[in-house]
């Protein structure tokens, strides 16, 4: 009752209490509620006071950010040093809580833990909580977030089973659940040192190369064990979340160059799992941007995609056509080393159909634009699949919104895609079954009042491909 006496007073906007003891009086209540005894499952009372404390946590976090930025104000300069001084009332119980799932595992409930880390993010906002976590930094990456980057079995498993629910669970799109909080407070962490005398990359490359060393021969003459690579699974899950920011400059630091040059290269061309096996390739595709072109030679490029390609798992098939997609822009010659470019094509296209996700398209829309010249005949038969992909996702999905959303997504793609290949041809010819594709294509866009798609098809794709295009429409 009390805590949501507190939630209750919450919802009338926060500055009406600049000059009163109600925002110490918050700090009191809610740094109780982070210690109340809990008991019996998540939907008990005792889990849902942890869980509301900390949602409310996270909200007078932002207000103690926010109110940060108007330090001429007698009043709440009055009010940010009564809340700074109070402050850690509350953030040294949150980070213990959040370290005892390290502790305990699976004792406290995921979406509770989850909502520990989204409130942890909140409080790295406020300068005020910066200052008294920041001491605890590296402890709090290394030894109580990092395991939290692991991959849950049932995910793994679905690699084989599901793929595309692995896919997504794997991506960075995803913005709930303990791995995702987990990844944002570390970025965070990560950005917040990037200017200190003793910066986050630094304690990270060092800590990185102990451990592969540590474990060199395991990982290169024999079956590692669980352990070793679920630990192997969240390094890599930790160098992929914080590859923008450690190649903001547009080159790598120096001190991390090792791991690309020694460490990591024995996994890429021999992966001990499947699991570990995606996970490098999406990790070595989202660094090559960063990485001396002459340190990831084409032929590796090329072994490391026939690796992928040539799997009979639709996950690593598609780890390889975002690879593929990436390496492409980074080293053109690559192209040059694809030996039959017609079976790639045929692979890629009934990949994307298997898998129609917007990242796939948009993968096969880059993919497509990197080959470029190579394409040659076949430029008109990727038209035509393109078209009939986006036949596939007009008719697809359950009614959901998100789910509408992401084929729209996917028929936006399929059809920049089109436009690409018809602009980039040097003496571009139609062929029939095109023409009649697109006003196939046409006809259903305007039946299904996509509007969107209809006015792209009309003004950017007939002109070019079809002549008196108005003479064929229903």
């Amino acid at each position: 009752i009390c805590i949501q006496s507190v939630e209750m007073s919450m919802q009338v906007e926060l500055d009406k209490y600049y000059t009163n003891e109600t925002l110490l009086s918050w700090v009191g209540i809610l740094s109780s509620a982070l210690k109340v005894q809990t008991q019996g499952g998540e939907d008990h009372a005792s889990w849902k006071v942890r869980k509301t404390a900390l949602r409310l946590c996270g909200k007078l976090f932002h207000y103690l950010s926010v109110i940060s930025a108007y330090r001429k104000s007698p009043t709440i300069v009055a009010a940010l040093k009564a809340l700074s001084e109070k402050i850690m009332n509350i953030v040294q119980p949150l980070c213990e809580f959040i370290d005892s799932s390290r502790l305990t595992p699976g004792k406290i409930p995921e979406r509770v833990l989850a909502q520990a880390l989204r409130t942890l993010s909140q409080a790295l906002t406020a300068d005020a909580c910066v200052t008294i976590i920041k001491p605890y930094f590296n402890q709090l990456v290394f030894e109580t977030l990092l395991p939290l980057l692991s991959t849950p079995k049932d995910i793994q498993d679905s690699l084989k089973d599901d793929p595309i629910e692995y896919i997504k669970e794997e991506s960075e799109e995803s913005d709930w659940g303990v791995r995702a909080e987990a990844e944002r407070v570390i970025k965070t962490i990560s950005r917040l040192t990037v200017d200190s005398t003793q910066p986050f990359v630094l304690t990270l490359t060092n800590r990185l190369i102990e451990w592969f060393t540590k474990n060199k021969e395991v990982l290169t003459n024999s079956q590692p064990s669980a352990q070793v690579i679920r630990e192997l699974s969240c390094i890599l899950r930790l160098l992929t979340a914080v590859a923008e920011i450690l190649g903001e400059e547009d080159e790598l630091p120096e001190c991390i160059i090792p791991l690309f040059q020694t460490h990591l290269p024995p996994l890429i061309l021999n992966p001990p799992s499947p699991h570990i096996h995606y996970q490098l390739a999406m990790l070595l595709q989202r660094y090559l941007i960063y990485l001396p072109e002459d340190m990831v030679p084409v032929s590796t490029l090329s072994t490391i995609l026939t690796s992928l390609m040539s799997s009979p798992l639709l996950c690593l098939q598609y780890a390889g056509l975002v690879f593929l997609s990436s390496a492409l822009s980074t080293h053109p010659a690559l192209q040059t080393s694809i030996t039959n470019v017609q079976s790639l094509l045929k692979q890629i296209f009934e990949l994307s159909s298997q898998l129609p996700l917007e990242s796939t398209l948009a993968a096969l829309h880059a993919v497509l634009k990197g080959l470029g010249d190579s394409l040659g005949t076949h430029r008109a038969d990727c038209i035509l699949s393109l078209l009939i992909n986006w036949q596939s996702l007009l008719g697809a999905g359950s009614g959901d919104q998100d789910e509408a959303t992401r084929l729209s997504e996917g028929r936006e793609r399929c059809l920049e895609a089109v436009h690409s290949l018809v602009k980039s041809a040097k003496n571009w010819q139609s062929s029939p079954q095109v023409e009649e594709m697109l006003v196939k294509v046409l006809n259903q866009s305007i039946i299904a009042h996509d509007e969107f798609s209809t006015e792209r098809i009309v003004w950017k794709l007939a002109p070019d491909i079809c002549t008196n295009i108005e003479k064929k429409l229903k």
